[in-house]
């Protein structure tokens, strides 16, 4: 990769992105003329390494896009003074300046506890605005709760915590805009600004919330019940957003103007700057992101009709893979999946593999779950793994073979609630031996697994998830077979 700029604050962006992709700056003769705009020359790896491509912005584009940042233009504000800072990058050597801010200090805000009191927290005292720093704070919340409850004691203000913490992850998130990284915005967010937000469960709610999970929902309802309302964090406290890159933006273009004045060179108006950085990020958005496709929209086959179930079978000729799950309850928006099972069959109705993996996070097993599957809490605290952990695993073992469920839009809905949880997706096509069931023996009194297995002589399902698969292998093959004998 080569690149060439025009040497201003955005310089340190395309610096950045150059070593992502694998490239460095390369000094050019245009770097000493003065310019309005930043060409990028991007070559390509592999085979195409030696072929450059330029990639062109409308500026009708770049106009439409900077609409959204009028509120840069109108407040020019200085940065925040150290001990009003909310995060010290490493570079600033966080905690080192006389006057700094505290990680308690900086959480604070957003979890309604004093301080001293954060303190406790092991995860809170190395806190930092990224993804991995505040899923260690929620996870260490999220235990201490799970230790109150099963104590039977009162734990709502770790539940205040755990709330605003996922608020706080969600704030930090929000600050990341164009290509600059959220922690380098980070350090203009001025706590002058977040000492007027009161974090109340009540008024914000949980539906906009993208950090908070299934089970602490679960939790924040069973303790505080519905909330009021519905908002977001930036609808209700937008100035806490903006201000922090308006600060940003101008405490960049500074910088860039002393760079451009030692230079000789015109310094920059902020439109200027502003559109220049913008121009810039549409290019990197093309560039970087447009030769990836979209992901698959998931094919759904519903065996509603004879056609769909010949769809089936043919599937089933081939390498497929039979799953199942069991779930701490019916419905997928507050119930968790508690155990995965798969099996990856051959053409020939050989298992090629199994895979079976039980589902932590939280979950609390109820004693009729465990009466249901013989799954204990025990067994999941034990040997539970991470939900992001259980999902990506089971993508991996699926790979891209059709897969059979029965009952199939049960499972579907907890996978794909999942996978939304933790930004995957499961994109097979997905057949029903319920459908298929139904249509090869229509005169049984049901079409239960159980039902269907003991018919067909297949292993009986158990209500864990494994044996229950190969019961589901069980009445596909012998439906498969009905099927070959009446061709």
């Amino acid at each position: 990769m080569s690149m060439s700029f025009s040497e201003s604050g955005v310089g340190a962006m395309f610096k950045w992105l150059a070593k992502l992709f694998g490239g460095e700056p390369t000094q050019t003769r245009e770097q000493s003329e003065p310019r309005a705009s930043v060409e990028i020359l991007i070559s390509g790896v592999g085979e195409n390494r030696r072929r450059a491509s330029r990639v062109v912005v409308p500026q009708g584009e770049v106009a439409e896009r900077l609409k959204q940042y009028d509120f840069v233009l109108t407040q020019d504000l200085p940065p925040p003074k150290p001990s009003n800072r909310w995060w010290f990058d490493s570079e600033t050597k966080r905690g080192g300046r006389a006057g700094s801010t505290t990680p308690a200090e900086s959480l604070s805000p957003f979890l309604g506890l004093d301080p001293g009191a954060l303190g406790e927290f092991s995860s809170i005292r190395d806190w930092a605005p990224f993804p991995d720093s505040f899923t260690k704070v929620v996870r260490e919340i999220r235990a201490r709760i799970r230790e109150a409850r099963k104590a039977k004691q009162v734990h709502e203000e770790l539940l205040r915590a755990l709330y605003g913490t996922c608020v706080a992850t969600d704030f930090a998130s929000s600050l990341r805009f164009e290509w600059v990284p959220a922690h380098r915005v980070a350090q203009f967010v001025d706590l002058e600004d977040l000492r007027a937000v009161r974090i109340d469960y009540s008024s914000l709610g949980y539906a906009h919330l993208t950090a908070l999970g299934k089970t602490d929902t679960k939790w924040l309802v069973g303790a505080f019940g519905e909330p009021a309302e519905h908002r977001s964090f930036g609808a209700v406290w937008p100035e806490a957003r903006r201000n922090a890159i308006a600060r940003y933006c101008w405490s960049e273009l500074a910088a860039s103007n002393e760079t451009l004045r030692a230079l000789g060179q015109r310094p920059q108006s902020m439109h200027e700057w502003l559109e220049e950085l913008v121009r810039a990020s549409i290019e990197a958005d093309k560039t970087y992101r447009a030769p990836y496709p979209a992901p698959a929209v998931p094919e759904v086959v519903d065996l509603g009709g004879a056609s769909r179930i010949d769809a089936a079978i043919a599937a089933s000729r081939g390498p497929f893979i039979v799953a199942d799950l069991e779930t701490t309850g019916l419905n997928s928006n507050v119930d968790s999946i508690l155990e995965i099972g798969a099996l990856r069959v051959a053409p020939d109705g050989t298992v090629e593999g199994e895979f079976s993996v039980l589902v932590g996070g939280g979950s609390t097993i109820t004693p009729k779950i465990t009466d249901l599957t013989g799954i204990t809490q025990k067994m999941i605290d034990r040997d539970g793994r991470p939900l992001v952990e259980a999902i990506r695993s089971f993508l991996q073992f699926v790979g891209d073979r059709p897969a059979f469920f029965h009952n199939a839009p049960f499972d579907q809905r907890f996978i794909r609630r999942a996978c939304d949880e933790v930004g995957e997706a499961f994109e097979n096509r997905v057949f029903d031996t319920l459908e298929l069931g139904r249509f090869t023996w229509p005169d049984l009194q049901n079409h239960r697994l159980e039902s269907l297995a003991r018919h067909v002589g297949a292993p009986p399902p158990s209500h864990r998830a494994i044996s229950d698969a190969r019961a589901t292998l069980g009445v596909l093959l012998a439906a498969r077979a009905r099927s070959s004998s009446s061709d």
